[in-house]
């Protein structure tokens, strides 16, 4: 997921984890964890998220469960809000947006804002790594390696153009 691999994703569990709401609850930002399911009945439903539908002459469909798709997080954790968002509302977000409700967070929005600049800004933060393209997963380790999140000395990236797999008419 883009959130995790940027690093951000602990930003995040850690300024929602310092709300009000968190703390009157006694939730830490392990809380916060997107495989973290608490209570007996989501344990359940995890066992079941995702329901094959076999089809002839074609690949199985997956669905995932109904529940599931609202929030990957418990009903008390995702009442946990930040500028009106609960944790599960911020991994829908794409980067682009992401930047917005962060701005006053430089750790958070820097990185994303990158993604935007690379040109895929559109990427959700708990989007699922097996679903992205080849240039988008590139283009997401770039912006992890990019020296505008970093102080480290200068890096020279040098970027080839495909030679193969191109359409006639591309220049």
């Amino acid at each position: 997921m883009p959130a995790t691999f940027l690093g951000v994703w602990d930003e995040i569990r850690r300024l929602y984890a310092s709300t009000n709401e968190a703390k009157i609850r006694g939730f830490s930002a392990t809380r916060f964890l997107v495989q973290q399911r608490q209570g007996r009945a989501l344990h359940r439903v995890r066992r079941t998220e995702r329901h094959p539908h076999e089809m002839s002459f074609l690949p199985d469909v997956v669905t995932v469960c109904e529940a599931l798709q609202r929030s990957r997080f418990d009903p008390a954790t995702d009442e946990v809000r930040y500028l009106g968002l609960g944790v599960g509302d911020v991994l829908k977000l794409t980067a682009e947006e992401a930047a917005d409700v962060f701005r006053v967070h430089p750790s958070i929005s820097r990185p994303l804002a990158t993604l935007f600049d690379l040109g895929v800004g559109y990427l959700q933060l708990g989007q699922g790594s097996n679903t992205l393209s080849g240039g988008e997963a590139q283009r997401l380790k770039l912006a992890a390696s990019s020296p505008r999140r970093r102080d480290t000395e200068p890096t020279v990236y040098v970027l080839d153009e495909p030679t193969t797999g191109l359409h006639h008419g591309a220049t």
